[in-house]
């Protein structure tokens, strides 16, 4: 093929080339730059929608879907309670969505914490309780009523 190509004229080389070049070019083009741009003018309109629908759904909630905030109230609870140490000797559901509990003789430092965390951390807090002071020096005995802040 080689051969073939030094037999043909000073011109007819230079035209070979010059279309070799041509051909390279419009591959470069068409092949790579063109489908590149398209690329990203696509991912761009992608974006644009993408942030236009987070605009529109900002702030809305499907009906019955629970977010990760919005876990039981129950669970979070008495997650919080044993993270702190609390011990409870009853826990109930009330009619309106709350959550009773009894708690004996639990450290009223823990207990009180343990109130103020529920209520910075989860947005929970007392809506009725009636404390006493427990049988040991420093603890507390209590009926609380817990829900969701508002």
């Amino acid at each position: 093929m080689l051969d073939r190509y030094r037999s043909l004229s000073q011109r007819e080389q230079m035209l070979i080339a010059v279309l070799g070049a041509l051909a390279a070019l419009l591959v470069l083009i068409y092949g790579i730059i063109f489908p590149i741009l398209g690329f990203e003018r696509q991912s761009m309109a992608n974006f644009r929608e993408a942030a236009r629908l987070a605009a529109l759904t900002e702030g809305l909630e499907a009906p019955g879907v629970e977010s990760a905030d919005d876990r039981a109230l129950r669970s979070v609870v008495t997650e919080a309670a044993e993270r702190q140490g609390i011990s409870y000797t009853r826990i109930s559901n009330t009619p309106d969505g709350r959550i009773e509990l009894d708690i004996n003789g639990t450290a009223s430092e823990d207990f009180f914490a343990w109130l103020a965390n529920l209520e910075a951390e989860s947005g929970i807090v007392v809506t009725s309780a009636f404390v006493t002071p427990g049988e040991a020096p420093g603890t507390v005995e209590a009926r609380i009523t817990l829900g969701r802040g508002q």
